[in-house]
């Protein structure tokens, strides 16, 4: 999974793909917000770095 957000990719899901899929006759669209714009994301990778760095930082 991606870590940090590409907005290119962002936009190509909710714009250009939103499209296509109403010209598809798609009736109901819903974009969910990348996973990380929230502190517990954040919090979650610190923990994460921190735990595989112990024994190589003091």
């Amino acid at each position: 999974a991606f870590s940090a957000d590409c907005i290119e990719t962002l936009e190509e899901i909710n714009e250009e793909i939103r499209e296509s899929f109403e010209e598809a006759g798609g009736e109901s669209f819903t974009y969910i917000p990348c996973l990380n714009d929230d502190a517990a994301h954040v919090a979650a990778l610190g923990e994460v770095i921190a735990t595989n760095l112990k024994g190589w930082i003091g």
